[in-house]
C-alpha cells in the first residue's frame, strides 16, 4: 500500500484520538497534524500538503462544508474525506468535491475501504499522469513520416531541411543526414514549432541556430557547435521570415 500523509480536522479532541488510533491500525498512514480550530485548516493544507484531509462536518466558527468549498475554490491538491454523524450532509459535500465520507463512530472496516479506494485511485492517477507526460512529450516532437518509417525529433535536434527533388534531406545538429520520402512542402505543413522557417524554395531552417544574415548577398548563416553553413534565402519568402 502507498505511504499516505493525513491531517485530521475535528473540534472534539476525543474524536481525533479515536480516528488516530484507527488510522494507526490500518498502517502506512502518517498523521501530519490534528486541528481543533477549523479556521486553521486551509493554511495547514497549503503548508503541509497532505494526501488526505479527514474533515469533520459539524464544527463551530466554520463547518466542514465551508472548508471544503475553500479547498475546492483554491484548487488545493488533496483528497477530502468528510467525517460526520449525519448522512444528510453528504450531498452538499460531494457537490463540493469530497472524495469520500465516514460516519461516526468511525468503523474500522469502513475506514479500510476508504483508504483502499484512495490507494487505488491514486495509483490510477499516477499512471494517468505518466501516460499524459509521455503523450505530451510525443506531441511536442517533430513527427515526420516516410515510406517505411516515422521519425520523431526534438525540435532542437534539427538543423535544417533541404529539398532533394521529391524528397527532403533532414540535417541534424550532430551532422547526420536522414532522407524523408516527403517533399519540402509536405514537411512544412507538418512543422508546428515557431522556430522553423521556410526561407526559400529549397530550404527550411531552424532559426534557433541562426547566427548571421547578410542582406546584400541574401545569405543567412546557421551554426551549431560542430557545423556552420551559409544558406541563400529568397525575397519571395522574406515576408514569412520576419527576422530579416
Amino acid at each position: 500500500m502507498l505511504d499516505i500523509s493525513a491531517i485530521i480536522v475535528d473540534d472534539e479532541p476525543a474524536a481525533i484520538q479515536i480516528l488516530q488510533i484507527e488510522l494507526e491500525r490500518v498502517g502506512n498512514i502518517k498523521i501530519l497534524k490534528s486541528i481543533t480550530d477549523p479556521r486553521d485548516t486551509v493554511n495547514a493544507i497549503i503548508n503541509l500538503k497532505p494526501d488526505i484531509v479527514f474533515l469533520d462536518v459539524q464544527m463551530p466558527e466554520k463547518n466542514g462544508i465551508d472548508i471544503l468549498k475553500e479547498i475546492a475554490n483554491q484548487d488545493l491538491e488533496c483528497y477530502v474525506v468528510m467525517v460526520t454523524a449525519f448522512s444528510d450532509f453528504m450531498l452538499d459535500a460531494f457537490r463540493n468535491a469530497a472524495f469520500d465520507y465516514l460516519q461516526k463512530p468511525v468503523d474500522r472496516e469502513q475506514l479500510k475501504e476508504v483508504i483502499i479506494r484512495y490507494a487505488e485511485k491514486k495509483t490510477k492517477d499516477t499512471i494517468k499522469e505518466r501516460v499524459n507526460t509521455l503523450l505530451n512529450s510525443i506531441t511536442q516532437k517533430v513527427r515526420i513520416p516516410s515510406t517505411y518509417e516515422t521519425y520523431y525529433f526534438d525540435p532542437g535536434q534539427i538543423f535544417y531541411f533541404h529539398a532533394d527533388g521529391k524528397y527532403t534531406d533532414i540535417y541534424l545538429v550532430t551532422g547526420k543526414k536522414i532522407t524523408s520520402s516527403l517533399n519540402l512542402g509536405a514537411i512544412e505543413e507538418l512543422l508546428q514549432s515557431g522556430s522553423f522557417e521556410r526561407i526559400s524554395k529549397s530550404y527550411i531552417i531552424n532559426t534557433e541556430y541562426l547566427s548571421k544574415v547578410n542582406r546584400s548577398k541574401k545569405i543567412c548563416t546557421i551554426s551549431c557547435p560542430e557545423i556552420e553553413i551559409d544558406i541563400p534565402y529568397s525575397k519571395s519568402y522574406k515576408s514569412l521570415f520576419n527576422l530579416f
